[in-house]
């Protein structure tokens, strides 16, 4: 009677591949976590849109984009700023502000 090779490596291949994407998702927010941030905007009263009341806490942007919200007290950043007593509503954006246009 003859085996199938495909049939007996199919199961050990589907758990390496599942043991490399466990491992490489673990490693990814260390690696992400370690690069230093552009700005930290500190101690702030978060309000982030969600209908949620406010939480105290930071949001870090790199390049440009927000890129971490919560506690980031073991981050490093270029720039600080201590937002206490604040609200920082990160990604709003207030369209009547800035609208030029007659509706």
């Amino acid at each position: 009677m003859s085996t199938n090779l495909y049939a007996v490596l199919q199961p050990a291949c589907r758990l390496l591949l599942l043991l490399w994407l466990l491992v490489g998702s673990l490693a990814l927010p260390s690696f992400v976590a370690a690069q230093a941030l552009d700005l930290v905007v500190r101690n702030g009263r978060i309000v982030d849109g969600s209908g949620n009341p406010w939480y105290k806490g930071d949001v870090g942007v790199r390049g440009g984009m927000i890129v971490e919200v919560g506690n980031l007290a073991g981050h490093t950043a270029k720039r600080m700023i201590d937002a206490k007593g604040m609200v920082i509503a990160p990604g709003f954006v207030d369209l009547m502000g800035v609208s030029t246009f007659v509706f």
